[in-house]
């Protein structure tokens, strides 16, 4: 396996990662792929929803064939409800005989489950797979100091402790302050496994929380732990074009607010407050007319990844910008910053977007080749995706994932989520997180992302596997 950006391939364990600037889709459907392993996705409405999302998930199973995993994302609005509906969940799944399924998920922003209902629901079994999950709260004993052995006993108990390279789906809340540390030890502990997921975010005027078996919880991250025949590819999406001249970061407040920049590359070099650099590119024709109109629908920012090489393409983390000064021209971002770092403005462009992806589903594809070699086949695919992109962007979206499936001749169920934010690796090799494990340095490569779509590929085994 490998974990490959658009510029630079590198050797990352069983893990293939993609990542580029995409995005995310619509889609469901039903899994056959052998007689041992099976994929199905559900949906239903209300707080009685869960019994019709279980009907038609177990409809994409082969006969016989009891889920060992079961992930549930129900709608924010239904707070009141959630202890009920994961009780609900697990008698309808003690009907079917079905007494050992493990679950998580957690809440997610109703508006845009409010189209396919309000309970989303996908089941999913693996022959020589093992599965475990975890939770994660305030009371749990992690520290930095930790070792690695430490880390995957406490995490993931004694008995799984041994496990290699897993894959990780996780499900964390905005409310777990320690949430970064959580996922950086797990880098540190497991550093060629696969990690990726989502947080439930702050929804205004909602309940959030992410679910562990019939747990509600308000502050924490749970997930599931995966090892064995199952496989993995990963393609980590921004759906970001750089615009205007890249900045070089003079001050920063708070981690989070920039108060002064300086031009990179250019011969004024101008210096000030981000705002008013940005404003003034707009009067001098830095920006285009296009791109103006698109930064008026989002503008984000982009944190440089590699040293600032004069002539080179930049590779950038896009983060939200969540609020600026009127009287200082100051901006905040959903992320640390710091001061000597590279930024530059983003805009969404669908038509860069694309173009990139379909770039990348061709070398996803060699992969593809590579995994059939070893008996395995996709079953389904899982997006996660943010909910900056708004009801006009979901044909664009559509398009992505008809382009996913056209691209891999593959034609599997859509288990797809609009959250608040993502998890998963880096846009490009090189950067790592800001919470490194005290004694050892750098070591994280996974991180929370707030603009991103997460395509997850799994594979099961074939039926002459």
């Amino acid at each position: 396996g490998c974990q490959v950006s658009m510029a630079r391939p590198r050797a990352r364990g069983q893990v293939e990662v993609w990542t580029a600037s995409a995005a995310r889709a619509d889609g469901f459907g039903q899994s056959l792929n052998s007689s041992s392993d099976g994929f199905g996705v559900g949906t239903g409405r209300g707080s009685n929803g869960v019994q019709s999302a279980v009907q038609q998930a177990s409809m994409g199973l082969p006969d016989g064939l009891t889920p060992q995993v079961a992930v549930i994302v129900i709608s924010a609005k239904l707070g009141d409800s959630f202890e009920r509906m994961l009780r609900d969940l697990k008698k309808y799944f003690a009907l079917q005989r079905w007494n050992d399924v493990q679950v998580i998920g957690g809440s997610a922003s109703d508006i845009f489950l409010e189209e396919e209902g309000d309970v989303k629901l996908m089941l999913l079994g693996i022959s020589e797979t093992r599965f475990t999950t975890f939770a994660v709260d305030s009371s749990t004993s992690l520290n930095l100091d930790m070792r690695q052995e430490g880390i995957r006993e406490t995490i993931l108990g004694t008995e799984h402790s041994h496990f290699k390279d897993p894959i990780f789906m996780l499900f964390r809340t905005s409310e777990f302050a320690n949430a970064e540390n959580v996922i950086s030890m797990l880098d540190f502990a497991f550093p060629n496994s696969a990690k990726f997921g989502v947080h439930s975010g702050n929804i205004p005027l909602r309940r959030q929380a992410v679910f562990h078996n019939e747990e509600v919880m308000q502050d924490g991250i749970c997930g599931i732990v995966m090892e064995g025949k199952i496989a993995i590819d990963l393609i980590v999406s921004q759906g970001a074009r750089s615009v205007g001249t890249v900045l070089l970061v003079e001050e920063v407040e708070d981690d989070t607010t920039i108060t002064k920049v300086k031009e990179m590359g250019t011969s004024a070099e101008s210096q000030g407050a981000p705002m008013t650099l940005f404003d003034m590119w707009q009067f001098t024709d830095i920006i285009s007319g296009r791109d103006q109109g698109l930064a008026e629908k989002c503008t984000m920012l982009g944190l440089g990844i590699d040293k600032f090489e004069e002539g080179e393409e930049a590779e950038y983390l896009v983060r939200r910008i969540i609020g600026f000064d009127s009287a200082n021209k100051s901006l905040a971002i959903d992320g640390q910053v710091r001061q000597g770092q590279i930024i530059q403005f983003q805009v969404r462009d669908g038509q860069s977007a694309l173009a990139e992806m379909d770039s990348l589903l061709k070398k996803v594809a060699v992969c593809k080749i590579e995994k059939s070699v070893e008996g395995k086949i996709p079953m389904a695919l899982l997006l996660f995706s943010d909910t900056e992109r708004d009801v006009d962007t979901r044909k664009a979206l559509a398009m992505e994932i008809a382009l996913v499936k056209e691209t891999l001749k593959i034609s599997v169920p859509v288990f797809e989520v609009i959250t608040e934010g993502q998890i998963g690796p880096l846009p490009a090799p090189g950067f790592v997180n800001y919470y490194p494990i005290k004694g050892v340095g750098v070591c994280g490569s996974t991180f929370e992302h707030s603009t991103t779509s997460v395509f997850a590929i799994l594979y099961g085994s074939s039926p002459n596997g």
